[in-house]
């Protein structure tokens, strides 16, 4: 008889088990270890969800589960990929009709999987007996409010080790899920005054009368700093090549660490921004670097080879103060790329940047680059310039392609430094981020965090 009880206890502790930790944690399991992401072994929120599901409120625990879901995806995301709120997050996923078919692929096969989780437990959670279940959170809580108390840090977001347990809706808070909800719920600019930095800032103290009449700024994807300085080297070998065709070069690293859109904002206009989705921002980009060009007299362009639809640049490129605005859909445009779905940059260099400057008046041209852009697909490399092995980088990997990406921008752009149009421009190449990399430890191996490159020259 106590026997047959212990099996039972043993039998209901295993089914909680089943659908409280293994069910709703195995996919997140998957993707943590794939990405090589440190996350709590176990996520105690599911077993909150679990308590309320076998008290006989079926329908809000699915709710709640799926916030949790959410939330844990926010997390890892945010890790793996600098998007940290919750607005912008639903603004990203309203962006995939222009992303890659291995975005749409994965956010499809991503949500059948979340659903299939939250299936499993509405039509089995029955099962799980109400002891066991709060054993199991009773268990979770204690050994997570041990850690807490041993480890101040455990419960910090950027966690260098896994845990046994925690609450990932927890990390998530921490990452500022307060201001996110403040964002969507109050009529909040999301603009705000940082003041120019770098070389940006001297276009913009500096006297008018000493300003080139030619300036070209190109903010380039994910160009940041290898940590091997040969890798650098050769990736800017072609345009250093050509040094005695220039009046001057310089060449470092400069802090960067923000999403495209941000570094924008900081590079062009001296902002940050809360979020990301700048379609009904009409005030705050009165200061901008290209309002303050035309007011000197120059045109002013800006293009990408992206559609315009993605952040809203088709709003607020006009309203920073450009006068002509390029993107995917606006030219006659030969060429498609793959890494993000858009223009070659080989194209725009040749059929747009080479005679950007043509005759004597003063020209302001904004260029974002598109074809390095993650997840650096191969089918965008169509000449190879860049040997990994002699770096001890491994073909195919991430971060071997993005850096035969990045060879390939560097010799196009190289060969339209000779072109005679861009005699006199000067040049300010600048990286919007590091590389994203998925696998992490090939991103700490190889990339230095924080920095960006930057090189600014002007040819004679």
């Amino acid at each position: 008889m106590v026997l047959n009880r212990f099996c039972v206890a043993g039998k209901s502790l295993l089914v909680a088990i089943g659908l409280y930790i293994v069910v709703p944690n195995f996919l997140f399991w998957f993707v943590a270890h794939a990405l090589k992401i440190e996350r709590p072994i176990v996520n105690i929120d599911y077993l909150i969800a679990g308590v309320i599901f076998i008290y006989g409120w079926r329908k809000f625990s699915c709710l709640i589960f799926v916030v949790f879901l959410l939330a844990d995806l926010l997390v890892l995301g945010g890790l793996a990929y600098p998007v940290f709120r919750l607005q912008d997050g639903i603004y990203l996923l309203s962006m995939l009709p222009y992303a890659g078919f291995v975005w749409q692929a994965s956010a499809v096969g991503l949500l059948l999987a979340l659903g299939f989780i939250v299936a499993i437990l509405f039509l089995f959670g029955r099962k799980a007996n109400r002891l066991a279940t709060l054993v199991l959170l009773f268990f979770g809580v204690s050994v997570y409010a041990v850690q807490v108390s041993l480890d101040e840090l455990n419960s910090d977001f950027y966690r260098v080790k896994s845990t046994a347990t925690g609450s990932q809706l927890s990390y998530f808070a921490n990452m500022g899920a307060v201001a996110a909800f403040d964002s969507i719920f109050e009529n909040i600019n999301p603009l705000v005054p940082e003041g120019f930095k770098g070389e940006t800032a001297q276009w913009v103290q500096a006297n008018p009368e000493r300003l080139n009449n030619k300036m070209l700024l190109v903010i380039v994807e994910s160009w940041g700093v290898m940590r091997d300085e040969r890798i650098q080297q050769a990736l800017l070998k072609p345009v250093l090549a050509k040094s005695p065709y220039y009046d001057w070069i310089k060449v470092e690293a400069v802090p960067g660490e923000n999403a495209t859109v941000a570094a924008e904002l900081e590079k062009l206009c001296g902002l940050k921004t809360r979020y990301f989705d700048m379609k009904a921002v009409k005030e705050g980009f009165e200061n901008c670097l290209p309002w303050r060009l035309k007011k000197m007299g120059y045109k002013t362009a800006a293009v990408h080879g992206a559609t315009s639809a993605m952040y809203g640049r088709m709003h607020w490129y006009p309203r920073a103060g450009f006068d002509e605005v390029h993107f995917q859909e606006t030219d006659s445009w030969k060429t498609r790329c793959f890494s993000f779905p858009g223009v070659c940059d080989s194209e725009i260099m040749e059929n747009y940047i080479s005679r950007a400057f043509l005759g004597d008046s003063k020209t302001f041209v904004y260029w974002l680059t598109l074809n390095t852009h993650t997840l650096y697909d191969k089918r965008d490399i169509h000449k190879d310039y860049f040997n990994c092995l002699d770096f001890q980088l491994e073909e195919d990997s991430e971060i071997c392609r993005v850096n035969k990406l990045h060879a390939q921008f560097f010799y196009g752009f190289a060969e339209i430094l000779s072109n005679p149009a861009m005699s006199g421009v000067e040049v300010l190449l600048v990286g919007d981020h590091p590389p994203p990399i998925l696998d992490k430890n090939e991103y700490k191996k190889h990339v230095e965090d924080g920095v960006v490159s930057q090189v600014h020259l002007r040819v004679k």
